[in-house]
């Protein structure tokens, strides 16, 4: 798996700053970091918390996209 980390990504949920591993075949993402970008700036979301976990699949796409593209 290749290491991974995105300054910024625009979403349909909003703004994010991403850490992670991935891999192309087969395709496969892991988040070990995630933040949203708030008023207040960038807010560290726990991974582990359930709506966080409901977020990951809606913003997947946009990730893989990013890194098919960028890699």
């Amino acid at each position: 798996m290749n290491n991974f980390n995105i300054s910024r990504i625009n979403t349909l949920e909003g703004t994010f700053k991403i850490k992670g591993h991935w891999q192309r075949h087969p395709q496969k993402i892991v988040f070990i970091q995630l933040e949203i970008m708030s008023t207040d700036g960038w807010q560290v979301l726990d991974l582990k918390h359930q709506s966080i976990i409901k977020l990951i699949p809606k913003i997947d796409g946009f990730v893989l996209q990013h890194l098919m593209f960028n890699n």
